[in-house]
């Protein structure tokens, strides 16, 4: 079926011939569920500003050369989702980034001293010892807000790198876009194939469509070296560190690596041996 010149196939047909099916990839495709849009209908078919900013924004989750299974075909009112290996992370259910501090409330006394303040029947002796005492207090909670803040951080940290290595793992999709409304004659497998030509490899194993577009940036390692990456996919990445130090933090072991490369240098933060931060700075 696949190639077929039929001139219209029904949304099941499609699905039928397609789903399941393991597919060569020939592009980096965004870990999220915008994955990226196919203009069937214009002579640039991607917008590599938006492109440029869904892999900024959310990572990469399908390499040049990965083979993955079409997972669902959709068809929309001007569009038709390819969704593959799961079709992308943030659909409905998939969690957010952040943790919300714990907000230190006033204690009891404090309200109370407050209270007694105001009472302007108080000697200039009295209201100064309250005062001292009210103000001792609210460098504590101040102390512990900063501390709640940093935990927080930390924690939202960690949060972002975990949710970055479900996000690779979570597929990614082509919404394959039209200017008009789409009719039984757009929906055939051969169409798809010809909107998706030097970015998908229907035939995995043959060469003819990996070499059809030249301008396709093929990664270097499967794995780069970014956020959410474990400690050891970085050492695979990165060889050995010059400098590792390690110690804890809220609780949580913070390892810090320094790599030395020829014009550089590479210092990573892991948060239980996940990578949450690196800097890169010229020798």
């Amino acid at each position: 079926l696949l190639g077929s010149d039929i001139n219209g196939q029904s949304e099941e047909i499609i699905k039928e011939a397609l789903e399941g099916k393991r597919v060569e990839i020939l592009i980096e495709m965004p870990a999220s569920s915008e994955g990226i849009d196919i203009y069937v209908d214009k002579v640039k078919k991607i917008d590599f500003g938006d492109y440029s900013n869904r892999i900024k924004n959310s990572g990469v989750a399908l390499y040049p050369g990965d083979v993955v299974m079409i997972t669902k075909i959709k068809k929309k009112s001007k569009h038709i989702e390819f969704q593959l290996a799961g079709g992308g992370y943030g659909t409905f259910g998939d969690d957010n980034d952040y943790v919300i501090a714990l907000q230190i409330p006033k204690s009891a006394r404090e309200e109370e001293l407050e209270a007694l303040l105001n009472d302007n029947k108080k000697n200039s002796e009295e209201r100064s010892k309250l005062e001292r005492e009210l103000k001792d207090l609210q460098r504590d909670r101040r102390i512990e807000q900063d501390k709640a803040n940093r935990e927080a951080e930390m924690q939202s940290e960690i949060k972002k790198s975990r949710l970055q290595e479900k996000r690779r793992g979570a597929g990614s999709r082509f919404n394959i876009r039209f200017d008009y409304k789409l009719g039984r004659e757009e929906l055939t497998v051969a169409r798809i194939e010809e909107a998706l030509k030097g970015y998908v490899n229907f035939y995995p194993g043959t060469s003819d469509q990996a070499t059809s577009n030249p301008n396709l940036a093929v990664s270097e390692h499967k794995k780069q070296f970014e956020k959410g990456i474990s400690m050891k996919e970085a050492l695979g990445i990165m060889g050995i560190p010059t400098n590792l130090s390690t110690n804890t933090e809220c609780g949580l072991e913070k390892t810090t690596c320094t790599f030395e490369k020829v014009n550089q240098l590479v210092e990573a933060i892991f948060i239980e041996k996940i990578l949450v931060k690196y800097t890169v700075s010229s020798r």
